[in-house]
């Protein structure tokens, strides 16, 4: 494995420091790179300390290097991380699945099921541009007796 770092190498660290927006990784050499929250694993993380702790060696892929030398890592692009929970991510956790489509958030009434045929979505179109057409026309007359008593 390369010890260099440089962008698309991967390389093996520890991670550091954690933060709210990623983790921060001991790479050689002295230098040091950011996996970005959004970097750590393939489904939406929540929270870094669901997937990384302190102490932790991973592998990470050098995806940037600033001009200013900030080293930018991937996790997700060597191998994607799991929940140490074993938990599903929050985000999928509130959609509901098609076996529970009858089911509804709390507070909010169960959606009804519509059937509309394309006729029917055709003429509820029709229905809002003539609504349309008719304010916009009103909004013209308006603006040209504006204009008028100038």
């Amino acid at each position: 494995m390369p010890s260099e770092i440089a962008v698309g190498n991967v390389l093996e660290g520890q991670v550091t420091a954690i933060k709210e927006y990623g983790a921060f990784v001991s790479l050689s050499a002295g230098r040091s790179g950011l996996v970005h929250i959004s970097q750590i694993a393939s489904e939406y993380v929540k929270q870094v300390e669901d997937y990384l702790s302190v102490g932790e060696t991973v592998k990470v892929k050098v995806i940037d290097i600033s001009d200013t030398g900030k080293v930018s890592l991937s996790i997700k692009q060597v191998a994607p991380l799991e929940r140490k929970d074993g938990k599903k991510p929050e985000a999928l956790r509130e959609r509901r699945s098609p076996a529970r489509a009858d089911s509804s958030p709390a507070g909010r009434p169960p959606r009804k099921e519509r059937q509309d045929t394309g006729k029917d979505k055709l003429n509820s179109l029709e229905e809002k541009l003539k609504k349309w057409m008719k304010s916009s026309e009103e909004r013209m007359q308006d603006l040209a007796s504006k204009q008028k008593r100038k």
